[in-house]
């Protein structure tokens, strides 16, 4: 998140095959997710990763179930598979409120992660699916949300230059489906057949 270093601690440091993007898996083994070297490396970094089954609509939290979008379900912008949580985050002077209220006020604004309010008892699924933090041992990631537009995708991570602002819980629910830069990508998986 330091261009091939990580932000935290600069003497942690990957191969970078331009001078600011991390080659896959080749930082020390702190950087996997168990801390082996047969752990899944690379949750944040390279490039933000755009996150399948869930996105924002009018500041509305909407989900595919079950996980069905790793079976092929339709994402598209009007597919009936879309669910919406009940929950959604207001917008006030007072940073980002998780709330079950459908007006959530038409803005864009962000905060830490760990410092996400709520007015109701937050339940387990949200805390699962990393969208309210567990406790506040999760560092400086950040929370970003836009609800003035119809629908935004979510992505996750950060990219080679983000420093502070990268991490596992950084969410960025900002962008419309037609966004394309060269920051944004996605976590590809192999599947033998």
């Amino acid at each position: 998140t330091l261009w091939g270093k990580y932000y935290h601690n600069p003497d942690e440091h990957g191969l970078c095959f331009d001078g600011s993007k991390t080659l896959t898996g080749s930082g020390p083994d702190t950087w996997s997710h168990d801390h082996t070297s047969d752990g899944i490396f690379d949750l944040v970094g390279n490039v933000w990763e755009m996150v399948s089954g869930i996105r924002v609509v009018k500041g509305r939290l909407q989900v595919i179930k079950d996980n069905d979008v790793a079976a092929s379900a339709d994402m598209s912008a009007k597919s009936k598979v879309w669910q919406d949580l009940g929950y959604g985050y207001r917008i006030d002077d007072d940073g980002l409120t998780l709330t079950t209220s459908k007006k959530v006020n038409s803005a864009w604004d962000g905060c830490k992660f760990k410092e996400l309010k709520a007015e109701i008892e937050v339940p387990e699924l949200l805390k699962a699916l990393g969208l309210y933090p567990v406790d506040d041992n999760i560092g400086d990631d950040y929370f970003w949300i836009d609800n003035e537009e119809a629908e935004r995708l979510v992505y996750r991570g950060g990219y080679w230059c983000n420093y502070t602002h990268a991490g596992v819980f950084n969410f960025y629910a900002y962008s419309p489906r037609s966004n394309s830069l060269n920051y944004i990508g996605f976590r590809s998986a192999f599947a033998e057949l």
